[in-house]
Formats: structure tokens, sequence, C-alpha cells
């Protein structure tokens, strides 16, 4: 459900922003209650939510403070991680570029999306 609302945060925030200057929390540990449902610790346990959150992020983006004291406890969730800042590094000047929406997030039917508009992507060098 975490997830889920923060995916619709995200969306909506982007159309105030661009998408590094959006943030969120993902709660590695209990902050503020919603014991053990709310967290990803431990991460190994829950590494298909943490991926998930993961590739949600990086995947728009958007910068996440990442609440907890490690962000990897085997070596399979660091690969992880590491795959996903991994493909953050490499695409980065079009996942930080301007975004044009098409469907809000609702968890109902469909799927949610946007698109990226990437400016130097016509330009020519002579």
């Amino acid at each position: 459900m975490d997830l889920s609302i923060s995916r619709q945060g995200m969306y909506d925030d982007l159309y105030q922003y661009i998408p590094t200057v959006g943030w969120m929390f993902v709660p590695l540990t209990q902050y503020h209650g919603g014991g053990d449902a709310a967290t990803f610790e431990p991460l190994a346990d829950h590494l298909v939510e943490y991926e998930w959150a993961l590739a949600q992020y990086f995947g728009a983006g958007v910068a996440a403070c990442y609440r907890g004291w490690r962000l990897y406890d085997t070596e399979r969730t660091r690969d992880v991680v590491v795959k996903w800042v991994s493909f953050f590094k490499k695409y980065r000047r079009i996942l930080i570029s301007d975004v044009i929406h098409v469907r809000r997030p609702d968890m109902q039917v469909d799927y949610d999306r946007f698109l990226r508009y990437y400016h130097d992507c016509y330009s020519l060098t002579v």
C-alpha cells in the first residue's frame, strides 16, 4: 500500500517539480508507527517489495530518503541496490528531464504512466 501511495504522490508532485527536486521516504525500519507492514527490514525477506521501491524511485528520477541503518543486508540485496543505482547513472539525463503526464496511478485498472520530454534528443551536433 505504501508503494502505491508513494507512486501517486510522485506522479502528482511531478506537475510542480522536476524529478530531482521531488523526494519521498522509504521506511527501511519502523518510523512513526505502521509496524512491520510499513517497513522493508529485514531487506532480504522483502526483496521483491524493496526492489519495487528502488525501481520506482530511481526509475522516476526522484530522490528518496532511506530511513534505516543500511541499504542492504545480504549480497543479493546489495546486487539489487547496485542494479538500480547503475540504471539511474546510465539513464540520468533522461530520468531527470521534464515529465509529460499520461495516467495517474489508481491501483485499480490498466497501467499508470508518464513520459519524458528530453530537450536534447533532437539536437544536432556539427
